[in-house]
């Protein structure tokens, strides 16, 4: 099956099947704010907050956004991370699950909302798009070789919801427009940006963008401005040693990339920390035994003080002999 076409079908699989029941274990949950791209905190039928993990055989066919509804499969994988995202709702689940009722009253309103709004839409002849935020961008090179494979595949499968490449760039035309108008960014608009939608840390380097701002709460519509976007891209200026700036000098760089790891922001970085955004890098490429083996004596090599987690100071010990100008520039700023 071409690669292209594999990831529509995965898609769909994780979207579109019908849900009739819950799994021993199983509930609904509504996703807050993206911690990575394999990693999503989400609020709980119980009203209770918590991290849950995107499977990597997922992680390039699908991404989900703040406020869609997800059935999450309760794991023992850490204290943070409670569960894994089995299945993303789509409005056809989701009025399912309300007639039969399997879904929950915290969520009642917003589904019924939800629902309602797709039927007016049904009515009026038109067609709610409302799962084509979930596809991910594919690259040129992958539209190119399997268009014909894909052309076949749309034409048996009318109903079925693809990313089209046309009318994305339609949308990026009347986003520009819209951009020039309102002077701000929100995390969609980088989350549009291709490179960063298949990056294993993608969600990890727009949230730093909002982070430094103190517009990281999901409860907020979080946005920065022109100047605030350029204050962040200065941490890949590459140094100056006739005109230091501490923007872009090495602990501000070193601060950045401390930041990738401390998901919750404490200033530290705590093993299941550690793992997860390993787990993100290089997951389908290890085994189990191999991430877990590669956290723990990165953490025992990097804790001096043996408290169990990194401390920024413990950081940049460990990154000494890291050129971190190197690694963390981006040339044609200079």
């Amino acid at each position: 099956m071409p690669k292209t076409t594999q990831k529509k079908y995965i898609t769909n699989q994780l979207i579109q099947t019908l849900v009739e029941e819950l799994e021993e274990g199983q509930f609904v949950a509504k996703i807050l704010a993206s911690r990575g791209n394999n990693l999503h905190e989400v609020e709980s039928f119980n009203g209770e907050n918590f991290l849950v993990s995107m499977p990597s055989r997922f992680r390039r066919t699908l991404w989900v956004r703040r406020g869609n509804f997800i059935i999450v499969q309760p794991i023992e994988e850490g204290d943070k991370v409670k569960a894994e995202i089995v299945h993303v709702l789509d409005i056809e689940n989701i009025s399912n699950l309300i007639e039969k009722g399997k879904w929950p009253e915290r969520f009642l309103k917003e589904g019924e909302l939800l629902t309602k709004r797709r039927k007016k839409f049904d009515e009026n002849g038109k067609e709610e798009d409302e799962d084509s935020s979930m596809f991910p961008p594919t690259s040129s090179e992958e539209d190119e070789d399997d268009n014909e494979a894909d052309e076949a595949d749309n034409e048996d499968n009318d109903n079925s919801e693809v990313y089209d490449e046309d009318e994305c760039n339609d949308d990026k035309v009347e986003d520009d427009k819209n951009f020039q108008s309102r002077g701000y960014l929100d995390r969609e608009d980088f989350l549009r940006i291709p490179e960063l939608a298949i990056n294993p840390l993608g969600d990890r380097i727009v949230d730093a963008f909002f982070t430094d701002h103190g517009v990281n709460d999901p409860e907020t519509d979080a946005r920065i401005n022109f100047r605030q976007f350029v204050k962040v891209l200065a941490h890949f200026r590459p140094m100056s040693k006739s005109k230091p700036n501490i923007v872009n000098s090495r602990e501000q760089k070193l601060k950045f990339a401390f930041s990738m790891y401390d998901l919750n922001k404490n200033g530290y970085i705590t093993r299941d920390e550690f793992k997860f955004i390993l787990n993100m890098m290089v997951g389908s490429n290890i085994t189990p035994d191999q991430l877990d083996s590669i956290a723990d004596r990165t953490i025992t090599e990097a804790d001096a003080d043996k408290d169990g987690k990194i401390s920024f100071e413990e950081f940049c010990k460990a990154m000494e002999r890291t050129d971190v100008d190197q690694k963390m520039s981006i040339r044609f700023l200079n």
